[in-house]
């Protein structure tokens, strides 16, 4: 079995509820094996190694934290591994490394699945979801839509996250701890 199989497999195991991790040994084994520090301790740096790991579990809860107050999400691009945690106000964190999407799906944020749409130009149409501030977000969405009528694009607007949400399970994205309405602030209930 190759390597992208496997952490799909592990994927699957976790948000089926087949396996349950520990947040905190997830997110130090995913330290572990980051290649500098495991360079670091081959060449007998153990306590640097250490600190640099405890540096990363710290940003990476920041993160976790970050995306539980503004309403963030993970997402999976594809069967070949890509994952996207949407913390909010424009910053995300990607790359090819499934804890990305464990620890969310751990602490409770919702999971967006693509690995089942086959028609790639439906996801990259989908408007881009407002996190964070929807106050801030909301004039600039009204305004456009008024401007532009029925001339407003599909890709590279705005929409609310509940709404794009919907939109995603439209086009048969698996969604894991979905959020089930939107509140007052853009932020949402999670349906357990």
């Amino acid at each position: 079995m190759d390597y992208i199989t496997e952490r799909s497999q592990r994927i699957d195991r976790i948000l089926s509820g087949d396996e349950v991790p520990d947040l905190l040994s997830l997110l130090r084994q995913d330290a572990r094996r980051w290649w500098y520090h495991a360079q670091l301790r081959s060449r007998g740096e153990v306590d640097e190694a250490r600190k640099r790991e405890r540096d990363q579990v710290r940003d990476q809860i920041k993160e976790l934290r970050l995306a539980l107050v503004n309403g963030g999400y993970a997402t999976i691009a594809n069967s070949g591994g890509t994952y996207t945690l949407t913390v909010g106000d424009g910053h995300t964190v990607s790359g090819h490394n499934e804890r990305i999407v464990l620890s969310a799906y751990l602490v409770g944020l919702p999971v967006l699945d693509f690995r089942n749409v086959d028609d790639i130009g439906a996801i990259i149409t989908m408007p881009m979801p407002v996190i964070g501030n929807a106050m801030y977000w909301r004039d600039s969405i009204i305004n456009d839509m008024a401007r532009l009528g029925d001339r407003y694009p599909t890709s590279m607007s705005y929409v609310y996250i509940a709404d794009y949400f919907e939109r995603a399970k439209a086009i048969g994205a698996t969604i894991h701890h979905a959020p089930t309405k939107r509140t007052r602030d853009n932020h949402y209930e999670v349906q357990q």
